[in-house]
């Protein structure tokens, strides 16, 4: 960016710009402190769900790709495990309201049986 003053007033404090290059070319830091496991596992708790032993460097170089930050091995394995148990709650919490399906089987289809076998 080229500006000068004002040449007839000295006590006029404004500028006038002349010629302006709006060209940055710095690099983006890749540290971000604000990306973290919660955060993480949200993002990918579909692509874990699919993949649940997702190797934590393929992790990593996503993340780097997807959000160009770089985070630490063990803030992929919290996110990853955290995505995981959620996940895996979620099945349990399926499970447990597997009787309250059947139930609602029969009481809406009368005649009907819900057998349940749980090995």
């Amino acid at each position: 960016m080229y500006a000068s003053g004002s040449e007839k007033r000295k006590d006029d404090p404004t500028v006038v710009v002349k010629s302006l290059k709006n060209v940055h070319n710095c690099p983006r830091p890749a540290k971000n402190r604000n990306v973290k496991s919660p955060w993480l596992a949200t993002q990918y708790e579909d692509k874990i769900r699919i993949q649940p032993t997702w190797k934590l460097s393929e992790f990593k170089s996503t993340i780097l790709s997807d959000f160009n930050s770089e985070v630490s091995r063990s803030t992929c394995y919290r996110a990853r495990k955290r995505a995981n148990d959620e996940i895996q709650g979620s099945y349990e919490e399926q499970f447990l309201r597997l009787r309250d399906y059947g139930e609602e089987i029969i009481r809406s289809n009368p005649g009907n049986t819900f057998i349940r076998h749980h090995t």
